[in-house]
């Protein structure tokens, strides 16, 4: 049998390499990028590379001061050994309290999801971490408390006193101090329209005075306002009447005393 020539066998030794050289490409090639492969991408385009374990999460805080945080658990498991499912779980600091977890998968790609309903009085965070036997990854959503809507204070009505109908003479002095209105916001203004001539009010609450100067009856609308625009009215009358007139006392006539008939 006819021995290959030196340069015969430089040339297998070559064509033998580059085989396996192509092998080899193709090997990490389909480790790389076939479907279950560690080749996987985070939220937002980042590669993974190797990792066996990514975690990324969302979630944001509703009105009522509830949040839900869902996550995707990416696991690939390495080839030797095969690793078994990841353990996950989640924790809450600050003024966040977790309500519960659920955890469910894999699916067809050997990923899990969570779900983490959590509660939020204050400003804090959830961290949802992932472990297999050789690689972890862990995924933090910070939360801020809603700020508390203050509620409005009721807004509060004046009531009006009962005020009884009055009755004076012209001419004469009058003074008279109507009650107080209760409730209503902040302090409280007072006015009273439809007096009689010669009478005014001032003060809080009024003081009805002056003198009469016509007979007549009159109206009088008593007002409470405070201090948001909120008011009340009461309604009275005042009837003015003419000062009785007095009689002159009659002067008395003198009746002279007899003279005594002397007796004889």
């Amino acid at each position: 049998m006819r021995r290959p020539s030196p340069s015969h066998r430089r040339l297998s030794a070559l064509l033998w390499l580059l085989g396996g050289c192509a092998v080899l490409a193709l090997a990490a090639a389909a480790m790389l990028s076939g479907d279950g492969g560690p080749a996987r991408a985070k939220e937002g385009g980042q590669v993974v590379g190797q990792e066996e374990v990514i975690v990324y999460c969302s979630g944001a805080v509703d009105a009522g001061g509830e949040a839900t945080v869902v996550c995707t658990v990416l696991h690939t498991p390495s080839l030797p050994p095969n690793d078994g499912p990841p353990t996950i779980g989640a924790r809450s600091s600050g003024g966040v309290t977790i309500i519960s977890t659920d955890v469910s998968g894999p699916d067809s790609s050997g990923d899990y999801s969570v779900t983490v309903k959590v509660r939020v009085d204050s400003n804090g965070s959830v961290t949802v971490r992932a472990r297999d036997h050789d690689d972890s990854d862990s995924y933090t959503v910070a939360f801020t408390a809603p700020t508390p809507t203050p509620t409005p204070p009721p807004d509060l009505m004046p009531t009006c006193p009962s005020i009884s109908n009055r009755s004076y003479e012209k001419g004469a002095s009058v003074s008279l101090s109507l009650p107080a209105a209760t409730g209503g916001d902040g302090t409280l203004s007072y006015s009273v329209s439809g007096l009689p001539a010669g009478l005014s009010s001032s003060g809080a609450p009024p003081v009805i005075s002056g003198t009469p100067t016509s007979v007549g009856r009159s109206t009088a609308t008593y007002e409470a306002e405070d201090a948001d625009g909120d008011s009340c009215t009461e309604k009275f009358t005042i009837t003015i009447k003419e000062a009785p007139t007095t009689d002159p006392t009659p002067t008395p006539t003198h009746t002279p005393t007899p003279t005594p008939t002397p007796t004889p």
